[in-house]
């Protein structure tokens, strides 16, 4: 059992100590726990002077910021200002969520606030002020399960050890080793985050019809290659659809998208015409979906199941946006016997209703 918290030994058992927020919080819950498991369960403790040696500054908060910023707006600095009148926190803004989390802590026990924080926290501008933001207790207890071998743990009671639970000393063999293990967990979660936010887009287009759709292709690709969206895939439809599926992979592949990025030809119909740049390759040498010669470019078949496949992959991340003839998109609603098509997060189309 592992615990943010203190405890004190008396003879040969553990007692919680209420100094600690936690155990604080409820007495009789502690105490409950403590008196059924130290006997069958070793106990491990990380007190609060280990974490007095560990401090997260701004300036980490806002390399975690940093990594945000493509799913931020591009200004945060008013949801930062604002942190402590919204009504919710603002997200995705670390420093912003923690100006709103300190401030309980400053209104709510403001002598306390002060005497770790300093004076300059009674200020209107507190936040600004403040260079150390947070001592991170739970996320130093967390690490106690990975990291063993930074804590140095005195031994209680046989199987039990506690961390820092002395002013003596802060049993950890290197404070910063164990900061920066932390900074890069959050960094890796901060990636992770973007990740997960990123809009997953497939487009169905009938480009090399007329301008339009090659500005809406080129109007996409900095969000791609800001980590904002992700381009998942490329159905070209209308009349001619094997021609303007070179042309979308033409101008992909001028923008420096690889041909991994799926494009497929899909059932042709409409008025016909289709324009290739000068030097754009052919549908032959256009690396289309599942396509090995003419006869199969156009295949329904095939572009339903690239359809199919995304949106059973991406599910309520996947965004369809349609710039051209639904033709792809009703042959894949035919095909869909699993209901996928109807759990995306959302169709945009260029049209009316």
């Amino acid at each position: 059992f592992h615990m943010q918290g203190q405890a004190d030994v008396v003879e040969r058992r553990l007692i919680p100590s209420p100094i600690n927020f936690n155990i604080n919080e409820d007495k009789e819950a502690a105490q409950k726990v403590f008196e059924a498991l130290q006997d069958h369960v070793p106990i491990s403790l990380l007190g609060k002077h280990s974490a007095y040696s560990v401090k997260l500054t701004r300036d980490d908060f806002q390399e975690w910021e940093d990594i945000l910023a493509p799913i931020k707006p591009v200004d945060t600095s008013a949801s930062i200002a604002n942190a402590c009148t919204s009504t919710s926190p603002p997200t995705p803004s670390m420093l912003a969520l923690a100006k709103l989390t300190m401030n309980v802590f400053r209104t709510g026990n403001p002598s306390k606030f002060a005497e770790i924080y300093g004076e300059e926290s009674k200020l209107d501008d507190w936040f600004e002020r403040i260079k150390e933001i947070s001592m991170p207790y739970d996320a130093l207890a967390m690490l106690m399960m990975f990291e063993g071998q930074e804590y140095q743990f005195q031994h209680a009671c046989g199987k039990h050890r506690m961390c820092g639970s002395s002013p003596a000393g802060h049993d950890l063999t290197n404070p910063d080793n164990l900061k920066q293990i932390i900074k890069k967990r959050i960094c890796t979660s901060m990636r992770l985050i973007v990740e997960n936010a990123k809009k997953k887009i497939l487009v169905l287009t009938d480009i090399g019809r007329n301008i339009d759709d090659t500005l809406a292709l080129l109007t996409l690709l900095p969000y791609v290659k800001n980590n904002a969206a992700e381009l998942v895939g490329v159905v070209a439809c209308g009349s001619e659809s094997h021609l303007r599926g070179s042309v979308a992979r033409g101008w992909l592949r001028l923008l420096g998208v690889p041909d991994t990025l799926p494009i497929a030809a899909g059932r042709g119909k409409g008025v016909k015409g289709a324009y290739i740049p000068p030097d754009f390759p052919s549908p032959e040498d256009s690396n289309l979906y599942m396509s090995t010669s003419k006869s199969s470019f156009e295949n329904p078949a095939h572009t339903s199941e690239l359809i199919l496949e995304l949106a059973k992959k991406y599910k309520d991340k996947l965004i369809i946006v349609a710039l051209g003839p639904l033709t792809a998109l009703a042959d894949a609603l035919d095909a869909d016997h699993e209901g996928v098509l109807k759990r995306i997060r959302a169709f945009h189309m260029q049209g009316q209703a």
